[in-house]
């Protein structure tokens, strides 16, 4: 035993040094969380940057130092991006800042979050207030929506006002590499609650296929076709008794509230 796990170190550090795993740079932060990123994609290329109380520091591929933007203090960056807002090459940062909280209980009922846009320069391209989680999405025509909401939880609690989801259209594109870090890779419906139209996002039609409609116990109760409206995938869940569902399409589900 002892001789096989030797051989298995030395076989393992050998594949190590084989895959040539080469440091390039260290960037030191003084505010932020380990879950963090640390990069971005462009249409013109891949971007790094650090993040400190009241600005964010950028450095292209090479890790050469490119800019200094002043950020809103105590924020959190969400993503940074270019050419979805508008259509130059200057960068957008997707902020957000909790206000309303206690330093006794941070996590209250009553804390509510913005999200802001900031331009290259620092400065707010528009708030969404009351807003906490802000979604991109592309729908069939390969057009580009911003979804906010306000849900959230903490801990064990929920907050007490409903589901709210505001959609916006957006200007803009994304590479290929952009899409694949900031697109949200799942179904996102709305208005939730609904009485009869639930709106979907990041679902293709196909009409060989159908969404499944279950309720919260895991039973089938409905199978549907998507419909087409102004462009858009929608589902119609009228015949459904008031209650809460899960809509499901190929690997991709969203949990909803029929009224």
């Amino acid at each position: 035993m002892k001789i096989f796990y030797s051989q298995f170190l030395i076989v393992f550090f050998i594949g190590i040094s084989n895959a040539q795993i080469n440091f390039e740079h260290s960037y030191t932060n003084t505010s932020g969380s380990s879950g963090n990123l640390y990069s971005f994609n462009t249409s013109s290329g891949l971007f790094y940057y650090t993040k400190q109380s009241n600005n964010i520091s950028i450095y292209d591929e090479n890790h050469n130092f490119t800019q200094d933007i002043p950020i809103i203090p105590g924020c959190e960056i969400l993503f940074i991006t270019d050419k979805l807002f508008n259509n130059d090459d200057n960068v957008e940062i997707v902020v957000r800042k909790s206000r309303n909280v206690t330093e006794q209980n941070p996590y209250a009922l009553y804390t509510t979050w913005d999200i802001f846009i900031l331009d290259n320069q620092g400065s707010t391209i528009h708030t969404f207030f009351d807003r906490k989680y802000p979604h991109v999405v592309k729908n069939s025509l390969g057009e580009y929506k911003l979804i906010v909401d306000a849900i959230g939880s903490c801990g064990g609690c929920t907050y007490s006002y409903n589901y709210v989801y505001d959609v916006y259209g957006l200007p803009g594109t994304l590479s290929i590499d952009q899409q694949s870090s900031i697109l949200d890779n799942k179904i996102i419906g709305y208005p939730i609650p609904t009485k009869k139209l639930l709106t979907l996002t990041n679902v293709i039609p196909d009409a060989n296929k159908k969404i499944e409609i279950y309720d919260i116990s895991g039973k089938k109760v409905a199978e549907t076709k998507i419909i087409i409206e102004d462009s858009e995938a929608k589902i119609d869940v009228s015949s459904l008794q008031s209650g809460v569902y899960i809509c499901r399409y190929d690997d991709k589900s969203i949990k909803f509230i029929k009224e």
